[in-house]
């Protein structure tokens, strides 16, 4: 499965800057916030809002 994974992100990277690689890893732990919330109901905390304002900061420092 990690093989497969790893062909599949590279074939998704297929045409992309190199600069965009770690901006679309890093907004996936966006995403699984906001889809376990929607499909699992997990309750979105401080927490979890610090560490992904944390994670959009770091986007934010990386292309600035």
């Amino acid at each position: 499965m990690m093989v497969l994974s790893t062909l599949l992100i590279i074939l998704a990277y297929h045409g992309t800057a190199y600069k965009n690689g770690p901006m679309i890893e890093s907004l996936g732990y966006i995403l699984i916030l906001f889809l376990s919330y929607l499909f699992f109901k997990e309750p979105i905390t401080k927490k979890k809002i610090l560490g992904n304002l944390l994670v959009l900061l770091g986007i934010f420092i990386f292309y600035v």
